[in-house]
């Protein structure tokens, strides 16, 4: 059964690629990207805004859970 489901993922996945645009900034949804990746750059940037005394603004969306 675990075989199975994961054969339906792998081909799900395939077709979704090809109509879904997955952008080089959505490190969790890229191979050989993680998570971790985005969550380094964010940091980065808001610390490089907070030396420049400006404003920065961030939301999340839980794609899963949309």
């Amino acid at each position: 059964m675990i075989c199975t489901v994961k054969l339906w993922e792998r081909i799900l996945e395939g077709e979704l690629r090809t109509e879904v645009n997955i952008y080089e900034q959505q490190c969790g949804f890229m191979s050989k990207k993680s998570t971790k990746d985005g969550i380094f750059v964010l940091r980065m940037l808001i610390d490089k805004y907070r030396e420049s005394q400006r404003e920065v603004h961030c939301f999340f969306v839980g794609l899963e859970k949309a």
